[in-house]
């Protein structure tokens, strides 16, 4: 039977994906031009990609390597989101701005 921690975690780390499965369906779909949706499907991937490889290195490696892992996550992480974020707009930018250029 699994204890009290095990369940709480399991719980913690479902709603946790449905959360961010639904984040990233209402970003993709909140996407204004396709040059957007592009860009945001790979962000969207890469980011799953990066917290499942995370979850999977964490609890894989021995108990002084996992935490490297979690700590270069954690510094790394924001800023990588940050980056996305900056080209994100810059794409809104250059759409707006292709958009108003046409006829």
């Amino acid at each position: 039977m699994l204890s009290l921690a095990a369940i709480v975690g399991i719980t913690l780390l479902g709603a946790a994906f449905v959360g961010g499965g639904y984040a990233s369906y209402v970003n993709v779909r909140n996407a204004r031009g396709p040059r957007e949706r592009r860009f945001v499907v790979r962000v969207c991937a890469l980011g799953w990609l990066i917290v499942l490889s995370m979850l999977a290195l964490v609890y894989a490696l021995p108990a002084p390597h996992r935490y490297v892992v979690a700590l270069g996550y954690f510094i790394v992480t924001p800023i990588i989101i940050y980056r996305w974020a900056l080209t994100h707009q810059m794409l809104r930018v250059l759409d707006a701005r292709e958009k108003d250029a046409q006829p």
